[in-house]
């Protein structure tokens, strides 16, 4: 018997005509769905279908071919899990072209079947659901002679807007999913217009196709991803599929009140399993700080909006005033003649000398109290405890560990904020200098900001290029493995975004190896940099005038960085701790089939997780909520909330008159609010952005835009990294970067501190790089002026 008599042989029983093939359980989902949309009028290439099962002998082959007409045909998978609304399996099956005997559509079957069996489907499967029925059907068709072809989503499957993308390449749409072809893209809503167009399909056409997916999802009752081509001037459906993953736009119950969104501190959208944890916790530790220095607001309220953190200060008495600020002698009066209030100006009074001797505590027990909570969480064995007693850990880190070193971060804020006010305010008075040239005094001080990638380079050199080369395993194995290993556990552990749900650098196995292979370090003498400005300050100053530059530069040059090293111990290591537990729980959920991925649990709040994992949730499934959470946070990724809802922001009120160390902290507040979230400048759209100038120097490079922490592994060395703001975490991806541009932020932001330690020009505050500037792009950043021009 030869080799094609025994393919023959082994094809699976009859064959089904594609208008017959309703039954996706024997032929496939695609085959399915096409037999649906020939019957509903739609043109669909006819063809048959073999199922799942049984034989067929080479005449009833040959009879179903010559039924089809002359070749060649395709021969292309049908799935019986494949195209589910949770799982396309796209790219997954084998599919062949061009067959043209009744010998090679059987070579071709046979192959095609096998390739449900192949280890890249169980992965994929694995970890994006769509059960365990690995079985394939297969679809034959006459191969349709395409002068076009290419995909159709019937809604932008980017941002979820209602609008049809259109993709096209010459010939066969093979080639647009090898990539092997660049393709035309069209965006279809009340008129088409081309994004890329260079000519293979005009308007016309590009509204026929789109008029066409939109037909097609209405029948099949949601958002279609819809392969077509045209075939002497018919537009023809190949396939249709639901568009897995598509953003959703989140129901949002924004409360009464002006809430304003936070871009410093969080740069997207949080998880929920970090809303839920830290907002309310954030809440209770800042009203904690308020009342300890007499601050004259009773809290601050935190929101999750569709995973945006929105604010909203609440005045004492309880109420959120959204009118413009009282003039300056009634607040005189009343802190005056208001019992409630002369009680604050006191209480302001007495925490004065906690300035300096909270920093002394940082130094001298609370950071190695934090260092202790969080090296006694890390020994604990994840894999040895019970699901009982998971939960019971999880519960310990939030409330023993992340609580604690959180409230030691907020008691930590008010000494930096006044240090830095003071030696403004210094600066400002004795040399007139700004602040920009105040930062200079004590730039190169935050070491936390510098030491993971110097030391990550030392792994590098030390593993040599041929290890690093062939990967992290490569580099274990070499006398550098047990410091790569440190590495991991002590910078990798840090969660790239204030959120305990974030991932960690050491998951971003990608983005290590790249650091290990492009170690590239700024040698910007920022030390002696900071030496001659102090040099230059002291020099122009008289011996009165120079002892209190002094002092004031003496208790910043203290405090200023401990700003970048409390937030290591205080938020850092321990959210990172706290993922961790939380994959652990993810990977028992998904065991229990609750879950399909492990990363999944992240998109359940805290009382839910806890509940999933007893086996005790009602109402939505896990995976489900997980699923829609995701989407929303995709959707929310593409449309951004507002600045503010409700009533527009004012600025704070005149501390003129105000008791002596009252005014003293809310002038250092106010001034480092302003630094922080510098105001955003308008797009200009002539070729130039504008910002604040928060690091020094000019550099010319290739744009890379870098969304979220899920981005960062595209980075490569030498670009320039433009995002809407940056976490303490991303400071080893500093270390490569040409210069810095983001959307959000002031010279005192997270990013303008850390590119002053490395010395690399950075514009922040330019409130569109994200938008305006797109990878590959070739820009000139000027760091001191706060200008990006881009010159190509």
């Amino acid at each position: 018997m030869d080799a094609t008599h025994e393919a023959l042989e082994s094809i699976a029983a009859g064959t089904v005509p594609l208008d017959a093939a309703d039954d996706a359980s024997t032929c496939g989902h695609k085959a399915a769905s096409l037999a649906a949309l020939r019957r509903a009028g739609f043109p669909v290439p006819d063809g048959f279908v073999v199922p799942v099962d049984g034989s067929t002998a080479a005449e009833s082959l040959a009879h179903a071919l010559a039924r089809l007409g002359p070749g060649p045909w395709a021969v292309r998978s049908s799935g019986v899990a494949e195209d589910l609304d949770d799982a396309s399996f796209a790219g997954q099956y084998e599919s062949v072209l061009g067959v043209s005997t009744v010998e090679e559509v059987a070579a071709a079957i046979t192959r095609v079947r096998a390739s449900g069996g192949a280890t890249h489907v169980a992965e994929y499967r694995g970890t994006h659901g769509g059960g365990s029925d690995a079985r394939v059907a297969v679809l034959v068709q006459r191969l349709v002679d395409a002068s076009a072809a290419g995909v159709a989503f019937s809604a932008n499957p980017v941002t979820g807007d209602d609008e049809v993308v259109v993709e096209a390449v010459r010939g066969l749409g093979d080639r647009l999913a090898s990539g092997d072809a660049d393709a035309d893209r069209w965006v279809v809503g009340p008129a088409a217009r081309p994004v890329v167009d260079t000519g293979v399909i005009g308007r016309s056409t590009a509204e026929k196709i789109g008029a066409l997916a939109r037909r097609v999802a209405q029948a099949r009752g949601g958002p279609q991803d819809v392969e077509w081509a045209c075939d002497r001037g018919e537009v023809v459906v190949l396939q249709a599929r639901p568009i897995t993953g598509l953003p959703l736009a989140p129901a949002l119950d924004i409360p009464p009140g002006r809430w304003v969104k936070d871009t410093i501190h969080w740069s997207g959208a949080m998880t929920p399993v970090g809303a839920s944890v830290l907002l309310p916790l954030i809440e209770t530790l800042l009203t904690e700080v308020l009342a300890e220095f007499g601050l004259p607001l009773e809290r601050v309220r935190f929101r999750s909006l569709g995973g945006e953190v929105y604010t909203q200060e609440i005045e004492i008495g309880g109420k959120h005033n959204t009118g413009a600020p009282p003039p300056w002698w009634l607040g005189a009066i009343a802190f005056r003649c208001v019992p409630e209030l002369r009680r604050l100006a006191a209480t302001a009074e007495r925490a004065l000398p906690k300035l300096e001797a909270y920093p002394r505590a940082w130094e001298e027990s609370w950071r190695a109290e934090c260092s202790s909570r969080i090296d006694q969480a890390r020994a604990v064995d994840l894999r040895r405890l019970d699901d009982e007693a998971l939960a019971g850990h999880f519960d310990h880190l939030v409330e023993e560990v992340l609580t604690p070193t959180l409230r030691v971060h907020f008691r930590l804020v008010l000494p930096d904020i006044v240090a830095m006010h003071d030696l403004a305010v210094c600066c400002r008075e004795l040399l007139g200098w700004d602040d920009a040239h105040m930062l200079e005094l004590l730039a190169g001080l935050s070491w936390t900001a510098t030491r993971p990638a110097l030391e990550l380079a030392e792994v590098s050199e030390l593993a040599g290029a041929d290890a690093v080369g062939q990967g992290l395993e490569a580099v274990r194995a070499t006398s550098a493995g047990p410091r790569l290993d440190a590495w991991l556990e002590r910078w990798g552990l840090r969660a790239l975004e204030f959120d305990p749900g974030a991932p960690t650098v050491s998951e971003q196995k990608t983005l290590v190896l790249k650091l290990l292979q492009q170690p590239q370090l700024s040698t910007a003498p920022t030390g002696q940099a900071r030496e001659q400005a102090r040099a230059r300050a002291r020099a122009a100053l008289g011996d009165e005038e120079r002892t209190r530059f002094d002092e004031v530069l003496r208790i910043a040059e203290r405090v200023h960085p401990q700003r970048e090293e409390n937030v290591l111990y205080t938020q850092s290591l321990p959210m990172g701790l706290a993922r961790r537990a939380l994959l652990e729980i993810g990977r028992r959920l998904v065991a229990a089939g609750a879950l399909a991925a492990a990363d999944d649990v992240v998109y359940l709040e805290r009382a839910e997780i806890r509940l999933a994992l007893e086996g005790r949730l009602t109402g939505e499934a896990a995976a489900v909520r997980a699923r829609r959470r995701q989407a929303e946070r995709r959707w929310v990724r593409a449309h951004p909330g507002p600045a503010f809802h409700g009533p527009a922001p004012v600025q704070p009120p005149s501390t003129r008159g105000l008791p002596r160390a009252l005014r003293r902290l809310l002038d250092a507040f106010v001034w480092e609010t302003a630094l922080e979230t510098a105001p955003e400048a308008p797009a200009s759209g002539s070729g130039t952005l504008s910002g604040a100038g928060a690091s020094a120097g000019r550099a010319t490079g290739r744009v890379r835009v870098i969304r979220g922490e899920d981005e960062l592994p595209r980075f490569e060395a030498g670009e320039i990294l433009v995002c809407p703001s940056t976490h303490s975490s991303w400071a080893v991806v500093f270390a490569r970067a040409a210069a810095v541009v983001t959307d959000h932020g002031g010279v005192l932001s997270h990013p303008a501190i850390v590119a002053r330690e490395y010395g690399i020009p950075a514009v922040v505050g330019t409130g569109s790089a994200t938008t305006q500037l797109r990878d590959g792009q070739m820009v000139r950043v000027d760091g001191a002026a706060g200008r990006v021009e881009i010159v190509e």
